[in-house]
């Protein structure tokens, strides 16, 4: 099932929400305002990555002006210690499922996550391919 990391007031989750609602895509909404992200969880989104923990970081965040971050040289433990008191750090909404993540509202690449119809071989079509 689609996860997404929200920040309530944060107009792109609104968006991407309401595009799910309307879409009629199930999801588990989890406000990073509200709950902590597990060390499992963020090792799984990262890993979803093409670039690693930068490419989820909001850099147009004033903790993330604040703190001056550098990210070759921190470590797992502190990056999510940062992220207990400072969960803006964290772009949103972050949507995955089992395989793919999307980062930010994307009408475009949210289709990715409309259910695929299942294909159906019908009477003729089996027709045709018995016959030749």
């Amino acid at each position: 099932m689609l996860k997404i990391y929200t920040i309530s007031s944060n107009q792109e989750t609104k968006e991407a929400e309401r595009w799910l609602y309307a879409h009629k895509v199930k999801f588990i909404e989890v406000d990073l305002l509200k709950e902590l992200v597990s060390t499992e969880e963020i090792l799984r989104i990262v890993s979803l990555t093409e670039h690693g923990v930068e490419e989820i970081v909001e850099t147009e965040t004033r903790a993330y002006t604040r703190l001056n971050l550098n990210f070759k040289d921190l470590k797992l433990e502190d990056f999510m210690e940062l992220l207990e008191e400072n969960a803006t750090l964290l772009k949103v909404p972050l949507m995955l499922d089992e395989k793919q993540l999307q980062i930010g509202f994307d009408e475009d690449k949210m289709q990715r996550f409309l259910e695929k119809p299942s294909k159906k071989v019908t009477d003729l079509e089996q027709q045709e391919m018995h016959t030749g």
